[in-house]
């Protein structure tokens, strides 16, 4: 009978669970496209552009010089290959598959507890407070940050592997586990490269490791193998290893740290300065609490600040972009989580308050997420009344070689400003026309040529 009711407590979670994260994050679903997406899968896939081709330039661009620069995430332009056929025009789709990556991410974070911990309430606390956080919400409703839940997801896939061959005294074939995600994770993002420095400074330095020589060079080796693999082929690709022109100065790191933390802890998505303030301090007193007077548990929290702060690497020296940190976020909910775990609380009364606050964050949390999603839908209305407008003149406008047409992108409304992505767009539209559209600010004096400018809430030709 026991057994009975626990299955159907399960079952009354799992359906909670589900129905409170689509309640939360239904708001973007429908939301149109982000041009980057016009550019990544949805012109490619249109065009059927060659799959090696494909697969080398959706992340990449030419630079002035003529060299070619940017990303390799094969993993992730395969599950757009696969996709487009089914979907199509059709963003919702697309977003469900994110969501649903996001959910395996954070079924994937509650393993990764529940291992760290062997409580199971915490694992749930820590699953649900990370599926609601509002830093997943722009990397879960921009389609092409999938890249960033994919890296995620594997990441911790390859964290929880490696916890387990720590703890494995006889030497056994899964200390090559982790380097099999780790390789999955660089696949989808460059991101993954930092499990190259997290994993071993989680095998190494975590305490309860098993000391097995086997494991540990079979890890080591396969990590390695890895890395060349990887880092070989962005040479065979790009000429070099690729990714952005520039990085952070020096002097800037310091503000990006500040940006990260205020990111990760939800503290940004706040209004009311009150609200930040208890963010900042309950996790001060988790920390604190957690380890005090221990060295072995002041360990565990520089342990936990190093691997965090490898898998945030791309906002401290590259960008403060929000659907950079989904990682960040994902590891600092398992650490806080697990030192909120370790505190001890003695009494009923206390267990219960205790109850009481999780599920108060859990709630929260969905509030300022269901509400950034909404801002997130606000965000691409203009977008998707541009696509609809051109797609009305569409016939209307010239497609021979040769051809000119200028876009007016005075800057003075948001769909002024938003009529500079008209190419994007036109590419999708008409893929066999070949006429130029040039973006421009205004137009002096006559033309001979046809400018589309959007007036009285359509595009018009002049």
């Amino acid at each position: 009978m026991s057994g009975k009711m626990n299955w159907q407590l399960k079952l009354i979670f799992i359906l909670a669970f589900f129905g409170y994260v689509f309640l939360v994050f239904s708001p973007m679903l429908n939301t149109f496209f982000d041009p980057q997406e016009f550019i990544t899968f949805l012109n490619p896939m249109r065009a059927e552009m060659p799959v090696g081709q494909y697969m080398i330039e959706s992340w990449s661009w030419v630079n002035n010089q003529g060299d070619m620069i940017g990303f390799f995430r094969p993993l992730t332009s395969a599950t757009f290959m696969i996709e487009y056929p089914l979907f199509g025009l059709n963003p919702m789709a697309y977003r469900l598959v994110n969501l649903a990556l996001h959910l395996l991410c954070a079924f994937s974070l509650a393993r990764l507890v529940m291992l760290l911990s062997g409580k199971t309430w915490l694992a749930l606390f820590a699953a649900t407070l990370f599926a609601v956080h509002p830093a997943t919400v722009v990397a879960t409703g921009m389609i092409v940050a999938r890249h960033d839940i994919l890296a995620c997801l594997f990441s911790i896939l390859a964290l929880h592997s490696t916890v387990m061959l720590s703890r494995t005294p006889g030497t056994t074939w899964k200390a090559l586990i982790p380097a099999i995600f780790v390789l999955l994770a660089v696949s989808s993002k460059e991101l993954g490269m930092a499990n190259f420095i997290a994993l071993p400074i989680m095998f190494f330095l975590w305490p309860g490791r098993q000391k097995c020589r086997k494991n540990t060079l079979y890890f080591i080796a396969s990590l390695v193998t890895v890395a060349v693999t990887y880092l070989k082929a962005r040479y065979m690709v790009f000429g070099d290893l690729g990714g952005y022109g520039g990085y952070t100065e020096l002097a800037a790191v310091s503000r990006h740290i500040t940006t990260l933390v205020t990111q990760v802890s939800g503290a940004v998505f706040l209004k009311r300065p009150i609200s930040i303030f208890f963010i900042y301090l309950a996790a001060v007193y988790v920390i604190v609490n957690f380890a005090r007077a221990e060295l072995l548990r002041w360990r565990k929290v520089g342990v936990a600040i190093l691997v965090t702060g490898a898998y945030s690497f791309q906002s401290i020296i590259g960008d403060t972009a929000t659907h950079y940190v989904y990682t960040a976020s994902a590891f600092t909910v398992l650490f806080l989580v697990y030192f909120v775990g370790r505190i001890e609380i003695p009494g009923r009364k206390g267990r219960q308050l205790l109850t009481a606050v999780a599920l108060l964050a859990v709630l929260a949390a969905g509030y300022v997420t269901r509400r950034e999603c909404q801002s997130f839908k606000n965000e691409y209305v203009h977008c998707e009344r541009i696509f609809a407008a051109l797609e009305e003149i569409s016939d209307s406008l010239p497609s021979e070689s040769g051809t000119v047409c200028l876009v007016q992108a005075s800057g003075n409304t948001q769909l002024d400003t938003g009529m500079k992505i008209v190419p994007l767009y036109m590419s999708f539209i008409d893929t066999g026309s070949e006429c130029t559209f040039l973006v421009t600010r205004g137009v002096d004096g006559e033309s001979d040529l046809p400018i589309l400018v959007w007036e009285q809430d359509r595009i018009v030709i002049r």
